[in-house]
């Protein structure tokens, strides 16, 4: 029961803090980069625990689609957060 309630705030409190990161940006690119974040994260770590999963060169073409599906989700979600947030006005150079 502890752990469920140290668990929850933690989340919380974290929940709280990227969108404050993401808000306190003056520029919407770089709001939308920054909301992006926990996406980033998860997929760098799924890319990280794969390479060292299937490290030997037979698995190459399956790192590289993962590398390939990790920027689509990436580019998705920062599409999507300013599709939202500023509708279709905004126009970031980074979005892929």
């Amino acid at each position: 029961m502890l752990f469920k309630a140290f668990f929850g705030t933690a989340v919380f409190l974290g929940t709280i803090a990227w969108l404050g990161y993401s808000l306190v940006a003056t520029e919407p690119c770089e709001r939308m980069d920054r909301l992006a974040l926990p996406i980033r994260v998860t997929m760098d770590a799924t890319r990280f625990i794969a390479s060292n999963l299937f490290a030997g060169p037979e698995h190459t073409e399956l790192r590289l689609s993962l590398l390939e599906l990790s920027i689509k989700v990436d580019s998705g979600a920062q599409t999507y957060a300013s599709a939202v947030l500023y509708g279709p006005s905004l126009t970031c150079k980074n979005f892929l």
